[in-house]
Parts: C-alpha cells; sequence; structure tokens
C-alpha cells in the first residue's frame, strides 16, 4: 500500500474535487484514487479492486474536501452524496454520510432513514445513527423521536436495531435533553429479539444508566417486577455503569427476578 504523502493527497483531493460537476468524470476520479490508496495486503488477489480498506486520511481529507466543495449548496452536496453512496463501498458510503450535515433536517432525516435501510455494514450504520443525525436531534428532536418510534415497532428486526443505534447516539449527546423520552422506546416488540436487536438494547441501557442512573435504575426495576423477560439481560448490563446507590437498588431487583424464576436464556 502506497504511503499517505500529505502534500500529495492534497492535489489529489483537488483533482477528485475539480470533477463534482461532471458525475461521470467525478467517479471516475474518485475510484481511481480509492485504488491507488486501497490496501491490496489485506485481501487475497481474487479480491482486488476499489472497494477495499483505504487508510483514514485518505478518506477524511476527500470527506472535507468534497465538504468544502459543496458547502454552499446543499442540493449539491446531496447530489454527490448519492452518487458515493450508490457506489456501494464502505470508504464512499462514509463519505456521503458527511456530506450530508447541512441538509434541511426533514430532508436529512428521510435521506438516513432510507439509506440506513440499504446497508448491513456497521461502522457505515453507526455513522448514521450518530453524526448524521445530530442535526435533527438538535433542530427537531420530535421528528427524530416519532420516527425512531415507528422503527421500534417495524416488522423488521434490523429497523428496530437501528432505532437503537439512534437512540443510544441521543443519549450520548449530552445537548439532547429529551431523555426521558427514550426509555418509553427501549422495551422490544417482542421478549425474544434477535441477537443483533438485544446487543443494541444492551447497548443503549448502559448509556442511560450513564445519562440518568437513578431514572434508569427505577425503570428498569419496575420492568423486572412486571416480569418482561427483555428487562433482565438489560439489566445485567446496565448494573456495571450505575453509580453505587443506584446498583444497589437494581441488584435488589435483580436478585428478586430470579428467585421469581425470570431468567435469561441470551448468552451473546
Amino acid at each position: 500500500m502506497p504511503a499517505v504523502d500529505l502534500a500529495r493527497l492534497a492535489h489529489q483531493v483537488e483533482h477528485v474535487r475539480a470533477a463534482v460537476g461532471d458525475p461521470a468524470t467525478f467517479r471516475g476520479r474518485f475510484l481511481d484514487l480509492m485504488a491507488l490508496y486501497a490496501d491490496r495486503t489485506r485481501r487475497s488477489r481474487a479480491e482486488t479492486g476499489p472497494g477495499l480498506p483505504v487508510p483514514s486520511p485518505v478518506i477524511k481529507a476527500l470527506a472535507n474536501g468534497l465538504a468544502e466543495e459543496t458547502e454552499a449548496e446543499p442540493e449539491r452536496a446531496a447530489l454527490v452524496a448519492d452518487i458515493l453512496w450508490n457506489l456501494e463501498t464502505r470508504p464512499a458510503r462514509l463519505i456521503a454520510v458527511t456530506l450530508l450535515r447541512r441538509q434541511n433536517p426533514s430532508d436529512l432525516l428521510d435521506r438516513v432513514l432510507a439509506w440506513s435501510d440499504r446497508t448491513d455494514d456497521p461502522e457505515v450504520l453507526e455513522q448514521l445513527a450518530g453524526p448524521a443525525l445530530a442535526p435533527v436531534r438538535s433542530k427537531q428532536p420530535d421528528s427524530f423521536l416519532e420516527a425512531m418510534a415507528e422503527l421500534r415497532r417495524h416488522f423488521q428486526h434490523r429497523r428496530r436495531a437501528f432505532a437503537l443505534l439512534a437512540l443510544r447516539s441521543a443519549v450520548e449527546d449530552r445537548a439532547f435533553q429529551a431523555v426521558h423520552r427514550v426509555l418509553e422506546l427501549v422495551p422490544p416488540r417482542s421478549d425474544q429479539p434477535i441477537a443483533e436487536e438485544r446487543r443494541a438494547l444492551r447497548e443503549l441501557v448502559v448509556a442511560l444508566g450513564r445519562r440518568t442512573p437513578g431514572e434508569t435504575s427505577r425503570w428498569l426495576g419496575e420492568a423486572l417486577s412486571r416480569k418482561q423477560a427483555w428487562a433482565y439481560p438489560a439489566a445485567q448490563a446496565a448494573v456495571e455503569a450505575l453509580p453505587e446507590r443506584s446498583r444497589r437498588s437494581l441488584e435488589r431487583s435483580l436478585l428478586a427476578a430470579r428467585a421469581a424464576g425470570i431468567i435469561s436464556n441470551h448468552r451473546d
């Protein structure tokens, strides 16, 4: 893999930027640059191509350059983002997500939700759930929560799991003040959510425990007292994130749940 020479990279980024107005040329220049920096040492010879891992400085430089190029024109940024997203590689999609930051929050929310349904890449999903939705959380928190509530009712588990990712990012964002409303959206549609959703749920309750320990401890304790099976592994995950007073309270609730025969069969 070629070493990243920053001066040379800056020139290469300018070459790509100059083609933003010509989709075909832009696509070709972008792919050529990706192929140049692709880490071919991590794949077999049969797997060479523009979708290979690319050094993070290259991705960051391209993202910054294209964001600057389209900063004053949100519609133009959206068009470039669509071109990149449709290339269906991780580097292109990560850069595409960064170009959305100046979109109208309503348009941004719709685009993020649509894109999140078209990828299984964990890194891309994390960026969509977190940084990409930050303007929506800030400017239209009600719309954000309504969209997440709809996803939590979705028949597809992957959509429900994405909502949990987005809610965790909201809880971790200290500027987001509607944390109490997130609690209403945590319980799964079924008491038997699959592994992906269970993991996302546990990560969310840990974030809630760190942000609002007393309220989270009480809420999980109430769910345990109602014998809601999902609450047992969630409470186990949350315990370590709680300060001592809240932790003791939740541990008592867990002991009571064990005594009542509420046990978890989930080990992932």
